[in-house]
Formats: structure tokens, sequence, C-alpha cells
């Protein structure tokens, strides 16, 4: 195990291809888009290789959330968004459009959120209650 742990100083710096694979701080950080909307499509901008996007969808009218096609344009299977209902909960749930969600699209009274993963092939993976 110790020939992995690496000491890190001026003389003994590591080689910058190593250096640009961490995520740093500040792309770490969540990202919040918020919608007021009554229907949401989800956006494939939202969707990212970290996942620090979530999506606060506030209306008490809200109908439906769409993933479509266009969501997972240019994504990599592993990239995901999480979604968060902030509105009245009114048995909202996820509808799929020319794409394939595996798990429970219904959002819960008590737990309204949701985290979508992407697997490729326009093929999700909803994750939450």
């Amino acid at each position: 195990m110790s020939a992995f742990l690496v000491t890190v100083s001026s003389s003994n710096p590591l080689p910058v291809a190593l250096v640009a694979g961490f995520i740093s701080i500040a792309n770490a950080r969540y990202q919040f888009v918020s919608d007021a909307g009554t229907t949401y499509t989800v956006p494939a901008s939202a969707v990212t290789a970290n996942g620090n996007t979530i999506i606060e969808l506030s209306n008490n009218s809200l109908t439906n959330i769409t993933v479509n096609a266009a969501t997972a344009t240019g994504k990599t299977a592993g990239d995901s968004v999480t979604i968060h209902i902030t509105g009245t909960y009114a048995a909202q749930a996820l509808v799929a459009d020319g794409v394939t969600l595996n798990g429970t699209l219904e959002f819960s009274a008590n737990a309204k959120i949701k985290t979508l993963i992407y697997r490729g092939s326009n093929t999700w993976t909803v994750l939450g209650a």
C-alpha cells in the first residue's frame, strides 16, 4: 500500500497530467438551478460528470418533469443530475420521451428528490424514493 503514497514537495511535484485529473473545490461545489414553471424538461447542461447540479422545482402546480433524448446530448455513462421538488407535493412523476428510465418514476410526498444517472444509449437509472 505504501507504494501508492507520494510525498509532494517543491523538489518532488506532481506531474501536470495527474494534477489535471483532480477535481478542484471550484468545480466540485453544487450548482442550483431553479424553475417555477408548471412543466420542466431536464436540459443537457444540467447533467454533469461530477453530478453537482441540483434542479429545484418550486411551482405548486407542477405536472410533469420530462427527460428526453436531448437531455443526454454529449453525455457519458455515469454523468448525473439531481431533481428536488421544493413546492407542494402533487404526485409529480418523471416522464420519459424517447428514453428509458429505470427506477421509481413517481416522487414521494416525504422524499421529493431523485438523482438521474446516465447509463448510455438513452437509458437512465433513477435513484430516490
